[in-house]
């Protein structure tokens, strides 16, 4: 990822308690973006959260399934 600055922004990652999702969201959370995280797991995504809290970055976490439509909805309304 170029070196940008993405403070005051928010970055939409499904997927983001772990693997690829959470290493994403790290490299966000790095270059100032607030975070928006979806994933079917709850109880990681909740720790996950917790972590990039500890860390100053604004974080809305939506447990949720990606291969539902109504969640995916709810979780776009919720970011």
């Amino acid at each position: 990822m170029a070196k940008r600055n993405f403070k005051d922004r928010t970055i939409v990652i499904t997927g983001g308690a772990s693997g690829i999702g959470l290493a994403t969201a790290r490299r966000f959370a790095s270059a100032g973006a607030n975070l928006g995280l979806m994933d079917a797991d709850g109880d990681e995504l909740a720790r996950c959260s917790e972590a990039f809290n500890r860390q100053g970055v604004s974080v809305s976490a939506v447990t949720g399934d990606v291969t539902s439509a109504a969640a995916c909805a709810d979780a776009m309304a919720s970011f």
